[in-house]
């Protein structure tokens, strides 16, 4: 399963699809984590590119903390995907990704956090 952190570099979210159309193919899950702050609310005047702004009858109830808890959202989300989500698969390995700013917050993560947690088999960057 891969577990992206969605890249709001440009304001809003953008996945790394590039990849994962071809590993889907080979068995794997794709989940993106909303786990900072500018995905869900948008940049101030932007705001109907975050979530809340962009589609508000799914996810206009959204509130994000702040970026201070995005290490810990992305964890807990990963911790939380498990069968019921999967349609009853279980994930054999973990896998966490990320583009552009993102990439440089999972560098954080795997440095920080990983060594104690060990979610994740692999941490890639793209």
């Amino acid at each position: 399963m891969h577990v992206n952190w969605q890249n709001v570099t440009g304001g809003f979210e953008l996945d790394t699809a590039d990849l994962e159309s071809d590993q889907l193919l080979d068995g794997f899950a794709w989940v993106g984590v909303s786990a900072q702050r500018v995905g869900v609310h948008g940049l101030p005047g932007g705001e109907q590119f975050g979530l809340r702004g962009w589609d508000p009858e799914r996810c206009g109830t959204l509130d994000h903390p702040g970026d201070d808890f995005s290490f810990d959202i992305y964890m807990q989300a990963a911790r939380a995907i498990g069968p019921a989500i999967l349609g009853g698969a279980e994930a054999r390995k973990i896998v966490a990704r990320g583009a552009s700013q993102s990439t440089l917050r999972l560098g954080t993560y795997a440095n920080a956090i990983q060594p104690m947690e060990r979610l994740f088999e692999f941490l890639v960057p793209c």
